[in-house]
């Protein structure tokens, strides 16, 4: 009967499951990787999905009070351009009244 050494065969068993465990814990390492690297990704696009809304709500909101000031400053102007043309019609109503009073004694000294 042949002899078996026990020791040859536990290291041989031992090499096996060693290299078994180190590809094992690649195929994890590796596979860990790739999830890790998915939920980020998902994340990521979620919060620049969200930063998107939010900038074109932004903007919105900016384009519309845009609008708004805009409107206001038209309407600003038309008030101004009010009071300036009233303004100068009472300025030439007194200028010729000035000038009736100044062309009336005038023509009394004559």
């Amino acid at each position: 009967m042949q002899k078996i050494n026990l020791s040859s065969l536990f290291l041989a068993n031992i090499g096996t499951t060693i290299a078994i465990a180190a590809v094992a814990a690649v195929v994890a390492l590796v596979l860990g990787v790739l999830v890790t690297l998915l939920v980020y990704k998902n994340s990521t696009e979620k919060k620049v999905g969200s930063a998107n809304e939010r900038v074109s709500k932004i903007i919105s909101d900016a384009e519309n009070e845009a609008e708004r000031i805009k409107a206001q400053g038209k309407e600003d102007s038309k008030r101004a351009l009010k009071e300036a043309l009233l303004e100068a019609k009472e300025q030439d109503l007194k200028l010729r009244n000035e000038f009736d009073i100044l062309a009336i004694g005038d023509i009394r000294k004559v």
